[in-house]
């Protein structure tokens, strides 16, 4: 039984730097240190929400936010994440994964592919 979803293409076969194990660990770490960061600027950007305001919408401080949009600094806790999710009105998702399914993710690096609608704008685009 395959536990497994599969992704409809092969991703793998395009990331053939992927055999060493260090580089494919290290493109994971980066992932998740850097497109975190990525989104979070985006998205506040895209809301139209200056450092300061996010941070009050989270009950931090703008330093605090700057350090979550540097995509040097990898220490995003699951908490500060979750409390950014809910000023953005959108889902946070963490789970392991195959490599096939990052490789299908990170596919696509475009602004809009980091870009999230909230609650609220899922809903209107729906009618």
């Amino acid at each position: 039984m395959n536990l497994v979803s599969q992704p409809t293409k092969n991703y793998l076969a395009e990331r053939v730097d992927w055999l060493d194990i260090e580089a494919r660990q290290a493109y994971m770490e980066a992932c998740v240190e850097q497109d975190i960061a990525w989104q979070i600027n985006l998205n506040r950007k895209k809301r139209e929400l200056t450092q300061k305001q996010l941070a009050e919408k989270v009950g931090t401080t703008q330093t605090a936010i700057a350090r979550w949009e540097d995509p040097c600094y990898g220490r995003h806790s699951i908490p500060s994440l979750i409390k950014i999710s809910h000023a953005f009105d959108c889902a946070l998702v963490v789970r392991l994964v195959p490599y096939s399914k990052l490789a299908e993710l990170t596919k696509d690096t475009s602004k809009e592919a980091f870009l999230v609608a909230s609650y609220e704008q899922e809903i209107e685009n729906e009618k």
